[in-house]
């Protein structure tokens, strides 16, 4: 009964009880399946991986509603094309550090004026609005070295998902 709701990608309204070691699904209200990520292979790992980011950071009976937020508006703009995928990434990655407080008020390496406003846009700007902008490729790989730097100095793992994602780039 409650199979559709347990599937990644589904956003909405769930409702748990607490048992002896673990949470268990109640009940849930489903308003966005985001069924068309899950249909695209590439589309689904850079979900996957955002799903890693975010549990890295999560923390069990801790508001976590910047992140989700977060997490919602990041599967939206995966399904706008006016978007590439790897500035999604990268825009998703430094803003969650910055809702996570571990990111450097600006850049981490001496980069162009317009990589260097990105970077002051999305750790500034709400949730709801850091998906607004796109960059030339060369301002992207500026904006990605800093955000590559600030997650170096900050997150003190790697990522499966992201290596599954890499590699699949990079034989597309």
């Amino acid at each position: 009964m409650l199979m559709a709701a347990s599937r990644p990608f589904a956003f909405g309204r769930f409702s748990l009880y607490e048992g002896r070691d673990a949470y268990s699904l109640n009940s849930a209200e489903i308003q966005n399946y985001f069924e068309e990520i899950s249909g695209d292979v590439e589309a689904a790992c850079y979900g996957s991986y955002f799903l890693e980011f975010a549990d890295y950071y999560a923390r069990e009976n801790v508001d976590e509603t910047q992140m989700l937020k977060l997490l919602y508006q990041t599967l939206r703009a995966l399904l706008k094309p006016a978007l590439s995928n790897p500035l999604v990434r990268r825009v998703f990655e430094l803003k969650a550090m910055a809702v996570n407080g571990e990111y450097s008020p600006e850049p981490p390496a001496d980069v162009s004026d317009s990589a260097a406003y990105a970077w002051e846009y999305v750790v500034l700007s709400p949730v709801e609005s850091v998906y607004t902008f796109s960059l030339t490729d060369q301002v992207l790989r500026e904006f990605s070295m800093c955000v590559e730097k600030n997650k170096a100095r900050y997150i003190d793992r790697s990522f499966h998902s992201l290596e599954i994602l890499e590699a699949l780039v990079r034989f597309s």
